[in-house]
């Protein structure tokens, strides 16, 4: 199904791309829920399986 749809699995290369975006928006505005909305819409749109919520949790705050 994975290869059917091109979705890749969460990875190191994958969390440092995430982050780095998301460092930009967190200088702007560093609310908790955008930046985890932020997290969870940049993942959907690079087609990444999404993980855990206690990881998208850590991007978030990592970026703050």
């Amino acid at each position: 199904m994975r290869h059917t749809y091109e979705y890749q699995p969460f990875s190191i290369q994958v969390y440092r791309r995430v982050f780095q975006r998301l460092t930009q928006q967190a200088s702007e505005n560093d609310h908790a829920l955008d930046l985890i909305q932020s997290v969870i819409s940049l993942l959907r749109q690079e087609k990444v399986i999404l993980p855990a919520m206690t990881t998208i949790e850590h991007v978030a705050w990592s970026a703050r």
